[in-house]
């Protein structure tokens, strides 16, 4: 028969009998005591013992046999200082969560159960997709069409954030033939954000310079502009414009001559695999070296001419050993330049300077900053014919057919020649010049006579020195507007 009523209204079972259920089996698991001990006996401490030996009571320290939950003193039954004996002493949560905290220390941890694992992941998506809207959110306005201006800032001079020189690797050139305008602008984004230091704020590739490329289209390729020229093979080998595309802080780029070598039979398949490197060097003069100044407000690209003249001076010698040459393609020595980049980066207005270009460097003639270099100069511009510089080289050394002043006579120096500024106004866009059938490409649009024309080089090494704007700057005012930036074609 069962026991009588204690005073707490509770009754015990029989010796012979169940001496625990299951929950508290359960409870007794949870409230070992801090070292391993059980925090009301042995039965308690192993889980399922109470299950495994029916009619044994669980013991109580001293063997007396377990009490049900409730029939205990709490202040008597709970171990000094283990409050994990609440859960098996049925007191309320807080004190059953402080026990789960002082006497779960040595638990293993409960595997997530599969709603848990699906929150987890739902979760690791969404910051993925975050992650994923911030990198890609300037080709955001490209897609819906809200093209965006040039508001990209390059962080010079107060906004440099760093003193000295910044070298920048010089990225290889690459194939575009087939990718979308979101995968091109993704490389570009990319080529940027190399270097954040030389940027204020997030870039955004600028509407005015890309937002007429078409998906897909062919580019000029270097071996088809070089080589092969319009037509079918137009596009061959390396994208042309991928050298300042992926070398964004080349804000001038420089281009040769174009000698198109097919014209004299000299193809990839007439060199054999040790010429081979002659070829690749005859295809135009390559950059080697990039440093930025930025607390200076400069910036330096070299490119090797040198290897290119020495390849083309190589081919031409081939050519001449042929039996039925009855010509040699000349030597270009005329140049041109590009500034692409220089307004994708917030530079809008362009002067070639003449004052700080050339052979000498600023301050290497004794008379002072405001006349040219020494000669002989190394380049000539036609567009000085009409700066009344006399033609010539640089300055119009030598002005041609005018009279030197007598000796006696005190004349005062004419002034330094100068070129007009230039507003920037190239961008990229479909065209029909590559000749491809029934395709047309993606090319360089509106390029800048200024920069283009009537530029040629009478030696080497020779400094190109470009000032930059990005507002238009009132070069007749008593203070002309002083350059936001210099950028030197170092061409070596």
């Amino acid at each position: 028969m069962p026991n009588e009523p204690d005073e707490n209204g509770t009754t015990s079972e029989p010796e012979g009998g169940e001496a625990a259920s299951a929950e508290d089996a359960a409870a007794g698991d949870a409230a070992a005591a801090p070292g391993g001990d059980s925090a009301v006996g042995d039965a308690a401490a192993a889980p399922g013992d109470a299950a495994a030996a029916p009619g044994d009571a669980a013991a109580a320290p001293g063997g007396d046999p377990a009490a049900p939950p409730g029939s205990l003193d709490p202040t008597s039954a709970r171990p000094d200082g283990d409050p994990s004996a609440d859960l098996k002493l049925g007191l309320p949560a807080p004190a059953a969560a402080a026990a789960g905290g002082a006497g779960g220390e040595g638990k293993a941890k409960k595997a997530l159960t599969k709603g848990q694992k699906a929150r987890r992941g739902v979760l690791l998506l969404l910051l993925l997709l975050a992650v994923t809207f911030l990198v890609m959110k300037f080709l955001v306005k490209f897609e819906a069409g809200e093209g965006v201006p040039s508001g990209n800032t390059c962080a010079i001079g107060p906004d440099a954030p760093v003193s000295g020189a910044i070298d920048i690797p010089i990225t290889e050139m690459m194939d575009f033939d087939g990718m979308t305008r979101i995968e091109l602008l993704a490389a570009r984004a990319e080529a940027v954000t190399r270097q954040p230091r030389l940027l204020v704020g997030d870039y955004i590739p600028s509407d005015e310079i890309f937002g007429d490329l078409e998906d897909a289209l062919p580019w000029w390729g270097l071996d088809g502009e070089r080589i092969h020229g319009p037509g079918p093979k137009a596009a061959e080998g390396a994208s042309r414009d991928s050298a300042l595309l992926l070398n964004p802080f080349i804000l001038v780029g420089l281009e040769v001559a174009l000698v198109q070598w097919g014209e004299w039979e000299v193809t990839r398949d007439s060199f054999v695999e040790e010429d081979m490197g002659t070829l690749e060097a005859a295809l135009g003069a390559k950059p080697t070296r990039l440093s930025w100044y930025p607390q200076e407000r400069r910036a330096e690209v070299a490119y090797d001419m040198r290897s290119y003249r020495k390849a083309f001076d190589a081919i031409t010698a081939k050519l001449a050993s042929g039996a039925e040459l009855t010509a040699l393609p000349r030597f270009k020595t005329g140049i041109g330049f590009t500034a692409l980049n220089a307004r994708d980066l917030g530079f809008n207005y362009i002067q070639l300077s003449i004052e700080f270009s050339g052979r000498g460097a600023v301050g290497a003639t004794s008379s002072g900053l405001g006349e040219l270099p020494p000669p002989p100069w190394p380049l000539m511009l036609a567009a000085l014919e009409e700066a009344g510089g006399g033609g010539g080289g640089m300055g119009g050394g030598g002005g041609h057919g005018e009279e030197a002043p007598a000796e006696d006579e005190e004349a005062e120096p004419p002034p330094a020649p100068t070129l007009p500024v230039i507003e920037l106004t190239s961008h990229l866009g479909e065209s029909g010049a590559c000749s491809i059938p029934e395709k047309s490409c993606n090319d360089l649009l509106d390029p800048h006579a200024g920069l283009r024309e009537g530029i040629e080089i009478l030696a080497l090494p020779v400094r190109v020195t470009f000032h930059l704007w990005r507002a238009e700057p009132d070069l007749e005012a008593e203070v002309e507007t002083p350059p936001d930036m210099t950028f030197v074609v170092a061409i070596e």
